[in-house]
């Protein structure tokens, strides 16, 4: 009876310390700040962006009901420069809700849409000129064929052999679902299919995100699942094991899409900052989660300033100083009132 009771109590303490451990105490502190050089960028919403270190670059959205951007915008994460990079013959058209992402030498973008208008082709810019070329591609095209999916890149060495992984999105009033891979391959982008194992998966989603670890893991959180539900489901893709596996984590955010997630490879954690709220009624939230990928444990960091006004469609991406994001763009509600505000975050 003694060393069983002192097995219940040690697995008790084990307990009570992974509950300790899991605890993110974090503060967040927020900063709006200015761009210091004369390019103005305009309030956009829906626009697509990639990062790197040192440098976000915007491409397109809209602009107001109407109007949609065909600009590409690079801002400075270390001295906020903001630059409008020209436009040549070779820019890609103006849309919104495309893949955009950064693999090391050249960004890539492909799909979105323009109004009633989607595009099938893949787009590259050189980082060192500066300069669009639109590549070839190879496989499925209806991989190419989406806007408002999640995206992230597990990047090879300059680029060529990096895989941008995407799930879901949508193609006119079609939701999609099943995960794809777009490898960059010089010039050529080869689209492929991934049939995962088992029946277990996430259902069609739009406006989810995605982040990759680099570890062969994508980490995919909620989206909206059809015309008036947001979801808070979380899962995970093993691209070794190719199996997807649903997350049930303690402390789980509440409903959204439109939200957005950057990684953190020192504390191995997953923040989250606003996107649209559970009742679908397109107003913007402005909290932010912590996700340790460790203890599998959701936790609210809690502002101690003024906080940036809730978002949803915006930019979220880390800057280069430890434990410190950028926030900026997007709107309080869809299609409403535009921002063009950038905020820093600096969490303690």
């Amino acid at each position: 009876f003694y060393q069983a009771q002192v097995r219940t109590m040690s697995k008790l303490m084990l307990v009570w310390l992974l509950l300790i451990v899991a605890v993110f105490s974090g503060k967040v502190f927020y900063e709006k700040v200015d761009m210091l050089s004369g390019t103005i960028i305009p309030p956009l919403f829906d626009f697509s962006y990639a990062s790197d270190d040192q440098t976000v670059s915007l491409f397109g959205g809209k602009l107001n009901q109407t109007d949609v951007s065909g600009n590409l915008y690079l801002i400075s994460k270390t001295n906020l420069d903001a630059v409008l990079v020209e436009s040549t013959a070779n820019t890609p058209s103006a849309r919104y809700d495309a893949i955009f992402e950064d693999i090391g030498d050249s960004l890539i973008l492909f799909g979105g849409v323009n109004h009633s208008h989607l595009f099938i082709d893949v787009h590259q810019l050189s980082k060192s000129t500066l300069e669009w070329k639109q590549i070839s591609f190879t496989g499925d095209k209806d991989i190419l064929a989406r806007a408002g999916a999640a995206s992230c890149v597990d990047v090879k060495g300059n680029g060529n052999g990096s895989s941008i992984y995407v799930y879901g999105g949508y193609h006119g009033d079609t939701l999609l679902s099943g995960l794809a891979s777009v490898t960059i391959k010089g010039d050529t982008a080869v689209c492929s299919a991934i049939v995962p194992k088992g029946e277990v998966r996430p259902k069609p989603l739009k406006y989810a995100t995605m982040v990759c670890t680099g570890n062969g893991d994508l980490y995919l959180f909620g989206g909206a699942n059809d015309q008036t539900k947001n979801v808070n489901s979380f899962w995970k893709f093993n691209v070794y094991d190719n199996e997807w596996t649903q997350v049930h984590a303690v402390g789980s955010p509440s409903p959204r899409s439109g939200q957005g997630m950057f990684y953190d490879s020192k504390l191995n954690y997953i923040f989250m900052f606003g996107g649209e709220d559970a009742e679908h009624n397109y107003m913007g939230m402005n909290d932010l989660y912590a996700f340790s990928i460790d203890s599998n444990t959701w936790n609210f960091v809690v502002p101690q300033s003024t906080i940036p006004k809730g978002r949803l469609g915006g930019l979220v991406t880390s800057a280069p100083s430890h434990l410190s994001f950028m926030v900026g763009f997007g709107a309080p509600q869809y299609s409403k009132n535009f921002y063009n505000d950038v905020w820093m975050g600096y969490i303690s």
